[in-house]
């Protein structure tokens, strides 16, 4: 394969070009002050060996969960911020967008598991953590 078409194809992604966006009653807002995002993808599986699989083990896959982290500077009065504490009050999913680049976004609904922020002497910091709810969907941006 020729050189060129593969620097072409291949892309890194930086932490900065990765966006957490959230439902507000102003629709779709980015969470302001984000330094990093962490998707973690799971499936709970079972063993259905049985004594005709000869010593081989098989597994099947029961459920998938998915658990988003976003950790940046607090940001007094954000919007998105804001309705992820009432979300997180209320008990209640949230509508999210978690943007990769100009490349996809995976869209989903999740709940708020933690929401802490630290008052450190010279910053205020944040960690959102989501935890699935419904299927998470990606969608290419571009094709």
């Amino acid at each position: 394969m020729d050189k060129k078409l593969i620097q072409k194809v291949k892309r890194v992604v930086a932490g900065a070009e990765v966006k957490l966006l959230v439902r507000t009653v102003e629709g779709y807002r980015v969470v302001a002050g984000q330094e990093s995002s962490d998707l973690s993808r799971v499936a709970t599986s079972t063993d259905i060996t049985t004594k005709a699989d000869q010593g081989k083990r098989r597994y099947i896959t029961l459920a998938e969960e998915y658990t988003i982290t976003t950790e940046g500077y607090y940001v007094v009065n954000d919007l998105a911020f804001e309705a992820l504490e009432e979300a997180f009050y209320a008990m209640r999913p949230i509508e999210f967008q978690l943007v990769v680049a100009d490349l996809y976004t995976y869209v989903g609904s999740a709940v708020v598991t933690d929401l802490p922020i630290t008052f450190a002497e010279n910053e205020a910091t944040y960690r959102i953590t989501l935890v699935s709810h419904e299927e998470l969907e990606k969608k290419t941006l571009r094709g």
